[in-house]
């Protein structure tokens, strides 16, 4: 890992207060163990849940690599299909508003969740913005109505949120980003409805991944 001064004692001090037993093969895979589960030692010790700052466990944040695929597979595509045609749907001038809305609404949706442009990185609040923004407010209910695809509420993020949202390990979660923005706070981070983001490391590269027997060996002796 090409951490930081600063992360490295960061990392150093978590070492020292939750692995200062552990030999360093042990302690980095404490380290990359997921938030919320325990581990086992060589030895047979098992350790945790390790309590994690500014959450529950587990602590979740956007995914740098979401599959796309995924995203499509989460969203209800009936929401796009319009109800039955007026009896004279060529001097209905409300429903043909709504249908090209909703019509442009699932082309873009499918445009960004297409497989062929590879993983996304749902760290990007334009990223988020844009999907959210093509999978609510479709007016394809009655009269009009708009329906959500998916995306859920604030309150109960829906299955394409949830898609785009991965556990962080305990050396992860040293380094998150903290979200921003309306309705965020240091006592919802990390939950469903606020997850954080993946941290840089001193290349500007995103902090994930495993950490190495060495990258312990090497912060122990910081």
């Amino acid at each position: 890992m090409n951490l930081t001064p600063a992360q490295t004692q960061t990392f150093t001090n978590w070492l020292a207060a939750n692995a200062a037993n552990l030999t360093d093969q042990d302690a980095a895979g404490l380290a990359n163990t997921p938030t919320g589960s325990s581990f086992t030692t060589s030895t047979g010790t098992v350790i945790g849940p390790l309590t994690v700052a500014g959450s529950t466990n587990p602590y979740l944040v956007w995914s740098s690599q979401v599959q796309r695929q995924g995203i499509q597979n989460a969203a209800n595509l009936a929401q796009y299909t319009m109800p039955a045609a007026p009896a004279s749907p060529s001097t209905d001038v409300s429903f043909l508003n709504w249908s090209i809305s909703t019509q442009l609404k699932q082309e873009n949706f499918l445009s960004i969740s297409n497989p062929v442009y590879g993983p996304a990185d749902a760290t990007s609040s334009l990223f988020r913005g844009n999907l959210h923004d093509c999978t609510t407010n479709i007016p394809s209910g009655a009269s009009g109505a708009t329906v959500n695809a998916g995306w859920g509420t604030p309150a109960i993020p829906g299955a394409i949120v949830l898609a785009m949202q991965t556990t962080a390990t305990y050396f992860e979660q040293l380094f998150v980003v903290a979200a921003t923005g309306q309705g965020n706070n240091a006592t919802t981070q990390g939950l469903n409805t606020n997850p954080a983001a993946y941290g840089l490391d001193a290349t500007g590269a995103y902090l994930h991944g495993q950490v190495s027997q060495t990258d312990v060996a090497q912060a122990r002796g910081f």
